[in-house]
């Protein structure tokens, strides 16, 4: 991966997170519980 697209994926991000269409993990949340409340069943 290049360095432009490495930022472009980041651009990318920032504004599906500014639509609202990002996923957070929750305060003291695990990444398993993480990755099962957002429907990956792990």
């Amino acid at each position: 991966m290049t360095k432009d697209e490495f930022f472009a994926k980041l651009d990318r991000a920032e504004r599906q997170i500014a639509r609202g269409e990002g996923m957070e993990m929750l305060p003291n949340e695990d990444l398993t519980a993480f990755l099962n409340r957002n429907g990956y069943g792990i």
